[in-house]
């Protein structure tokens, strides 16, 4: 037996309200001008309600031990999600992340980000 996909909107939407916090997704798109060699970035900027899950530190290569790579896991509604492109970054608690994968499942009514400190 599946259940209704209306019903696992409303438990997903009553997930959000309890447990949401405010994110700002940033779509980045980058120009390259060959004639100056500079990279320039513009920024599109969606503030979103997402559940934050538990991340990983993991010690990056060629530090010696002395940085941590701290991975972020979020989740928001696939309906609000702008735009599915790794180039996107996640502005949460004064820190940018930026993406690294995406996973969205057929039948899951949420859509899972996978982020990276920058």
């Amino acid at each position: 037996m599946s259940l209704p996909q209306e019903l696992m909107n409303d438990d997903r939407d009553q997930c959000f309200a309890d447990w949401g916090v405010s994110i700002v997704f940033r779509e980045v798109a980058t120009t390259f001008d060959p004639l100056t060699q500079q990279t320039t970035e513009e920024f599109t900027d969606t503030e979103l309600t997402a559940i934050i899950g538990q991340g990983k530190s993991n010690v990056l290569k060629s530090t010696a031990g002395q940085a941590l790579g701290t991975e972020l896991v979020v989740w928001i509604k696939p309906e609000e999600l702008p735009a599915e492109t790794t180039t996107s970054r996640v502005l949460f608690d004064g820190h940018e992340y930026r993406l690294v994968s995406f996973h969205r499942r057929e039948k899951e009514p949420y859509c899972e980000l996978i982020c990276r400190r920058c």
